[in-house]
Order: C-alpha cells, then sequence, then structure tokens
C-alpha cells in the first residue's frame, strides 16, 4: 500500500529543461520530417502555433465536409462512362482510407523518434521527491523519473505510455462521432406535399459521397483516446 502518490505531467519535463511541447514535435518535423508536416498542413489546413499547441486535441478538429468533397471531386464516378462498374461507387472512400491511414500512421511513427530525440533531462533542475513508499502517476512519454531520480518502474505508472519500456504511445484528442460528423439539415415541420418533395431533392446527397464523408469521419473517430481502457490498464494501483 502506497502512502504517497505524485501526479506528473508536462510541466515537469519542462522543467527539468525537456523540449517536449508539442511546439517543440512541430519543430522537430521541419527539420527532419517536412513532408509529413506538409501532409498535416493539407489536410488540416494551415496548422498555425494555436492549432500546434493542442496538438492532440486538434487531432479531432477537422472540416470533414471539405476534405470529403475535395477527395470527392478527384474520384466522382462517372455514370454515363461505359466502363462504369460498382467498384467506382467506392474509389473516394478507399482514397479517403489510404490518405488518412497512411497520416495518421506516419504521425505516431514520427513523434514516438521524437520523443526518443529528447534529452534525458538536466540533473541541476532536480527536485525534492519522498520516493520512499511513493506512486506516480506519469502522463509524459519519457524516462525522466526513472533515468534522473531512479525510481523503479514498477512505482511508474505511464498513463500515456513509455517509449524506453516499448509501449504504444496514447496519443488522440477527445471528440465524440457527433462532434467530428457534419451536422445534417432538419426538415422543417408542417411542409406540404410539394415543399417536401422539393426539400428532399436539395438537400439529396450521393451514396459514393455520403459514404466517403463517413469514412472521413470514422478516420478522425479512430484517433480518439480510449479513456476507458487507461483507466482498466492502470487498475492495479
Amino acid at each position: 500500500m502506497y502512502e504517497r502518490l505524485y501526479f506528473i505531467g508536462y510541466g515537469f519535463d519542462l522543467h527539468h529543461g525537456i523540449k517536449s511541447g508539442y511546439l517543440d514535435y512541430r519543430e522537430w518535423l521541419e527539420k527532419n520530417n517536412r513532408s509529413l508536416l506538409e501532409d498535416i498542413d493539407k489536410l488540416y489546413d494551415f496548422c498555425d502555433d494555436d492549432w500546434w499547441s493542442d496538438f492532440e486535441h486538434s487531432l479531432g478538429n477537422i472540416d470533414v465536409a471539405k476534405i470529403a468533397n475535395e477527395i470527392y471531386a478527384e474520384r466522382r464516378p462517372d455514370f454515363g462512362s461505359e466502363g462504369f462498374r460498382d467498384r467506382d461507387y467506392y474509389e473516394a472512400r478507399i482514397e479517403a482510407e489510404l490518405i488518412f491511414d497512411k497520416l495518421y500512421k506516419n504521425i505516431r511513427e514520427s513523434f514516438k523518434e521524437w520523443i526518443k530525440s529528447l534529452d534525458k533531462g538536466q540533473e541541476d533542475k532536480m527536485v525534492y521527491l519522498n520516493i520512499n513508499n511513493a506512486a506516480f502517476i506519469n502522463f509524459n512519454y519519457t524516462n525522466t523519473l526513472q533515468d534522473l531520480y531512479g525510481i523503479s518502474d514498477n512505482d511508474v505508472y505511464s498513463i500515456h505510455g513509455n517509449v524506453a519500456k516499448g509501449t504504444n504511445l496514447v496519443l488522440g484528442h477527445g471528440k465524440t462521432e457527433d462532434q467530428i460528423s457534419p451536422k445534417k439539415p432538419v426538415m422543417p415541420e408542417g411542409l406540404s406535399d410539394e415543399q417536401r418533395e422539393k426539400w428532399l431533392d436539395d438537400n439529396a446527397t450521393d451514396y459514393s459521397y455520403d459514404i466517403t464523408e463517413n469514412e472521413v469521419v470514422s478516420q478522425v473517430l479512430k484517433q480518439k483516446k480510449d479513456v476507458a481502457k487507461i483507466i482498466a490498464g492502470n487498475e492495479r494501483l
């Protein structure tokens, strides 16, 4: 039974001189993976300092309709073509899946590389911690507690993963599907049959576009942090 509990967050590493802020990650990308930085800007529009300062949350902020329309415009089925096949309905959706799957895979791989490249921290910045019979809830990805303070891995609960331990890093936003999905128009009440038919015609959508938009939503939703899983994985505390 632990006698004391420490919560270690973002400021802890910064205090020890570790450049572990999200703006530092962007700077690292500028030097080491410029193409990925350009891909992020392309899909999320130009990403300024505010966007990067809240990087994980920003992953859930995307103009789904804009992206889906851009992809669909390039992969729109040509229904009048003699070569049209049923599979043509799905080309835009598949393209959306490939684009986002590649982007998020590259983000996670580069993020891990960046964390591995960070300095260990400065010993002259160490603070007093009573580590006797203490547990540490660590929200950072680094090994600062172990490297500088000699704390046992058994007493450090790395909530978001730890590069040194080789665990998967938890990286993502907290948005729900309703918050990500574009708002759909709602038919007004009290319309006549003629008005209702016109409203349906005006707001009709295309199946191929709909599944493309749904794929974009699905891909962004996959980047949501699974809080329940994180909690379940640390029940031993």
